[in-house]
């Protein structure tokens, strides 16, 4: 069930905007990055809230949403250590 509320994303006036409910369809892969010490880490971006504007995108009319995440960081220790 959506929650409707204002909220200011930095203009003058506070926003109408609708905090939505999702459930995950698809799980995305981790990004894997090597680092210069021979250990990876991998980061997976995980939403956490959506919210929908009142408004539309100026060029293509879709409405505009917002989506908060949290990054979740392991480390791949390297096979050498």
């Amino acid at each position: 069930m959506a929650i409707k509320g204002k909220i200011n994303l930095g203009g003058l006036e506070p926003v109408e905007v609708e905090y939505l409910d999702f459930e995950t369809t698809k799980e995305s892969d981790w990004i894997r990055c090597k680092l210069e010490d021979g250990n990876e880490i991998a980061i997976k971006i995980v939403p956490t809230k959506v919210i929908k504007t009142g408004s539309k995108d100026q060029v293509t009319g879709d409405p505009v949403y917002y989506v908060l995440t949290t990054n979740v960081v392991r480390l791949i220790p390297s096979s050498q250590e």
